[in-house]
């Protein structure tokens, strides 16, 4: 057995306790998720209205959001200091809110509030980057469970400093704004000098699966308890010594993961650990020596490149390079072959934030992250409008379960990214596109708005959203390497408000309005509102906004996100597609894959013919089964409607019959047309009916009530003519209607 302080060296050397001080640093850092919770405080103690609050929010976000500062200082300074810097503007800025809104300080104008809310938030930047840089330095080999847990529990921070406040149990509901301010900040003080870059052998050990299972077991136990202690607060009225028990089990749960450093470090047969630190790491210089091997083939030599070399087994590969490097290096002395000098670092290397802006393969993952986790952002700041449109009552209940699915979101894509990447030897934005292709089925069950559907969409987005936080960081890591990873991870997150601001405060905020004023309207012109209402509901403030009932208010808003997110996954295979040479992969990695594309060729058959299938299923057997339906309904209206959809369906088919030479060229043009008649049969909607009324039936009543004002102004001769043929017509009329008057008939035989 070792010395202790051997032992105590080895523990405070040991790259799982920078993990999981990194997850408990983590744990408090989601500042951000916290302000639902404090802006009622604010606004009341400051009397301040709904839009001076979501000003206040925009405060937020972008202080949650800008991070080139601390990725820049953490380049430039040791960790620990980065860390103080974060504690120093968390504390300043949420600590002079408190001193406001207790009146212990003056009141400041709306624009400084502003700035000590992006200060204070803005410190949290400093903890992620802390964190994630530390940790993925660390385990290099497994980025992606270590950025998926890690952006996890910051996604859950907001619910473990809601549950500790909850068990204070104070009526002062500003201490809230008080404990954001110091007990974030006295969790990373005690936890600076741990969170750092350690030496030692960083490798794929053994004990590392069994270990990171470990830590996915504690991740999901800690989401289902926290599910289940919401659920239980929110339907039940707990005394306060249940929930200081809850809360104490939420702490011992968050404990929990020390458990791996002190068994690596203070088990009897703890040699192992010891004897790492001291085996001579890999110099940079042999590290770059080696690298460069390959690198004089592959790259300088690009044109001489052998396709098959990756297959070989790794000695008889080291044997076939040497000999390649003879002969080219010989055939570039003759002149034979064109030697290519290098301009910047290639896919793999260290690259500087500049360096990685000028790269397609940048503005790609960039553009990518911004229409997939913009659109989730989106769903997560219109949750609750959109269930209160649909009817539900308990709106929270949705907001508190996507945060768990947001985080199991993440520490899954972490888990399954590192899998495509280990063992099928995929890029990792593979994964970004499997998340990308989860969250458009999700907006689509948003935009269907059947009952139940709200349930499974928000478990699709929150799952969807969440993983792009575990992927993309790793992905950049591997791409533009790990050097300067904080700088690029830091300009990455400001695609998630761009996102947000361009398509929730423009593209959903705008639909809904709309919407809203559209039945604000149709509700006058019914009668339900008195003269001069309108305007007054037009003319209220923000407190009392225009509300939007039905699954019309977000229906197109969903539509136009699932698609964004399609656009998404192209731009993700497109990375895919100018990445999956780059890295040398194992041959057993080539087999492997090998080996798993024939039934990925059999699955995508699969897709591909239910994808063909969907046309003939939405726009005839559905329709054609509504019709029969409508036929033995009481209802009038299902008449109209089926009868409208046939009416432009069949317009609709000879345009196609015309323009298909044209059409022939549009490559979405079957995917808008089934969006197109989804929204004519889906009774939601209406799509047909609609359509009829307002444009179709218009046009039909313009000829007659032009030759009715005609008959009006013409002499007796040329009326008793028409006397003579309205007769006749009515003849016909009663031809023509015995189709209606046999249905009528039979509905009020039914009724």
């Amino acid at each position: 057995m070792g010395k202790p302080e051997g032992r105590l060296g080895s523990l405070l050397n040991n790259r799982w306790l920078v993990f999981v001080a990194g997850m408990w640093v983590q744990a408090v850092a989601g500042i951000g998720y916290l302000f639902g919770s404090l802006s009622p405080v604010i606004k009341s103690s400051l009397g301040y209205n709904q839009r001076q609050i979501a000003s206040l929010g925009v405060a937020k976000d972008l202080g949650d959001s800008i991070g080139f500062l601390a990725g820049t200082l953490c380049e430039i300074l040791p960790l620990w200091a980065a860390l103080f810097i974060g504690v120093l503007q968390n504390f300043f800025g949420y600590g002079w809110v408190w001193l406001i809104v207790t009146g212990r300080a003056p009141r400041l104008p709306l624009w400084a509030m502003c700035i000590l809310i992006f200060v204070g938030t803005n410190g949290e930047t400093y903890f992620n980057t802390a964190a994630l840089v530390s940790c993925v330095q660390n385990f290099p080999r497994s980025r992606g469970p270590i950025v998926g847990i890690l952006k996890g529990f910051a996604g859950l921070s907001g619910a473990i400093l809601t549950q500790i406040f909850a068990m204070m149990h104070t009526p002062d509901h500003a201490a809230l704004i008080f404990m954001v301010a110091v007990g974030p900040s006295m969790v990373v003080i005690s936890l600076a000098f741990i969170v750092r870059p350690v030496g030692g052998h960083r490798q794929v050990r053994p004990s590392d699966q069994s270990s990171f299972m470990f830590i996915y077991s504690v991740c999901l136990i800690l989401a289902a308890y926290l599910m289940g202690v919401m659920l239980l607060e929110d339907l039940l009225d707990l005394s306060h010594i249940v929930i200081v028990l809850f809360t104490v089990v939420l702490m011992l749960l968050l404990l929990v993961p020390i458990a791996i450093p002190l068994l690596l470090a203070f088990r009897v047969d703890a040699a192992s650990p010891v004897q790492e630190l001291l085996l001579p790491e890999p110099s940079k210089e042999e590290t770059s020596k080696s690298g460069q091997q390959n690198e004089v083939v592959f790259s300088e030599l690009e044109d001489e490149k052998p396709k098959d070399v990756d297959l070989l087994p790794a000695l008889e590969r080291q044997k076939r390079i040497a000999r390649l490097q003879a002969k080219l290096f010989q055939a570039a002395a003759d002149g034979a072959v064109r030697v290519k000098k290098r301009r910047g670092p290639h896919r793999g290397e260290d690259f500087t934030l500049m360096q990685a802006l000028i790269k397609a393969d940048f503005w790609l993952m960039f553009f990518s992250l911004l229409l997939g986790s913009g659109s989730g952002l989106t769903v997560i700041d219109n949750l609750g409008q959109m269930s209160e449109s649909l009817g539900y009552d308990e709106t929270h209940i949705f907001v508190s379960m996507i945060s768990i699915w947001n985080f199991l979101g993440r520490v899954g894509g972490g888990y399954l990214s590192e899998i495509i990447v280990r063992d099928y030897a995929y890029p990792r934005p593979v994964a970004m596109a499997f998340s990308q292709v989860v969250m458009a089925i999700g907006h689509l069950f948003f935009a269907m708005a059947w009952p139940g559907t709200m349930y499974i969409g928000t478990l699709l987005i929150g799952l969807g959203y969440g993983a792009h936080w575990a992927i993309v960081p790793a992905a950049a890591s591997e791409l533009f390497g790990l050097k300067n990873f904080g700088a690029l991870y830091n300009f990455l997150t400001v695609a998630n408000p761009a996102g947000s601001l361009i398509f929730s405060g423009l593209v959903a905020s705008g639909i809904y309005d709309y919407e809203a004023e559209k039945q604000a309207h149709q509700h006058q012109s019914s009668g339900g509102l008195q003269p001069g209402r309108l305007l007054e509901l037009t003319a209220l403030t923000a407190e009392e906004p225009l509300k939007c009932k039905g699954a019309i208010c977000f229906f197109v808003s969903s539509l136009i996100m699932s698609g964004l997110c399609v656009i998404a996954v192209i731009l993700s295979m497109i990375i895919v597609y100018r990445t999956r040479t780059n890295t040398c992969i194992p041959r057993e990695q080539k087999l492997h894959r090998l080996s798993i594309d024939q039934p990925m060729g059999h699955l995508w058959t699969v897709v591909t013919h239910l994808h063909s299938l969907a046309g003939p299923t939405m726009t005839l057997v559905y329709p054609l089964y509504a019709s029969i339906q409508a036929l033995e309904s009481p209802s009038k209206l299902d008449d109209e409607q089926w009868l409208a959809y046939w009416i432009l369906y069949s317009f609709l088919t000879l345009l196609e019959m015309a323009a298909e030479s044209i059409l022939y060229w549009m490559p979405v043009w079957y995917q808008i047309k089934l969006v197109l008649v989804a929204w004519l049969v889906l009774p939601q909607f209406r799509g047909a009916a609609f359509v009829y009324d307002n444009f179709v039936r218009q046009r039909l009543r313009k000829p007659e009530e032009g030759k009715a004002a005609d008959c009006s102004s013409s002499s007796p001769k040329d009326k008793n003519m028409s006397s003579k043929r309205s007769g006749a017509s009515k003849e016909k009329d009663k031809s023509k209607n015995r189709f209606a008057a046999f249905v009528t008939l039979k509905k009020a035989n039914i009724n």
